[in-house]
Order: C-alpha cells, then sequence, then structure tokens
C-alpha cells in the first residue's frame, strides 16, 4: 500500500513539475551580401558492400568438415564434478576415550 501511495505521489509531482520547453536553436540571419548561400554539401552514400559469394551451381554444397573430436560425455549429476579433497597430511589424533588423571609433577 506504501509503494502505491508513494507512486502516486512521484506521479502528481511529475504533473505539478512546470513543463521548461528546450532552447530552440538560433537561426542564423541571411548574410547581407548579395552573395548566394553556399550550396549544401552532397550526401554521402556508405560504400557498397561486396557481393556475398554465389553458392556451387552444382547442386552440392561444400561438404560440412566433421569434427576431429567427439563431444565430451556430460556427467551424470550424481557425480560430483570435481574428486573430493584429499585428507589433511598431518591428521590430529583423536581424543582418548577415557581421559585419565595427569600425574602429579614430581617435586
Amino acid at each position: 500500500m506504501k509503494f502505491q501511495l508513494a507512486i502516486l505521489g512521484l506521479a502528481v509531482l511529475a504533473m505539478a513539475k512546470p513543463q521548461v520547453p528546450p532552447p530552440a536553436d538560433p537561426v542564423p540571419s541571411p548574410p547581407s551580401t548579395s552573395q548566394p548561400p553556399p550550396p549544401p554539401p552532397p550526401p554521402v552514400d556508405p560504400p557498397a558492400e561486396p557481393p556475398a559469394p554465389a553458392p556451387p551451381s552444382s547442386g552440392n554444397p561444400a561438404p560440412v568438415p566433421a569434427p576431429s573430436q567427439p563431444p565430451a560425455p556430460i556427467p551424470a549429476p550424481s557425480q560430483p564434478s570435481q574428486p573430493a579433497p584429499p585428507p589433511p597430511s598431518d591428521p590430529v589424533p583423536p581424543p582418548p576415550s577415557d581421559p585419565a588423571p595427569a600425574p602429579p609433577a614430581p617435586p
């Protein structure tokens, strides 16, 4: 509801904003001399594109070269794309299952 009210408010502000017409380009006054104005430059045509090569008229199109390698098989989604990381080289020893009290320090 708040979003609709915000959009409505923006629309009202846009309508209430005075429209400033774009400034018109000043038209240069014609020269007061008796010389005629210079002729407009001739339109520049873009260079013509070379014609596309015609297909062979023998009726047999050029053979499409076969790919050198067959496409790679897509792996099944159940298989991970990367192998699992190897276990760390220095594993932390597991804690003892029956913790014994620490021996008393010798005097």
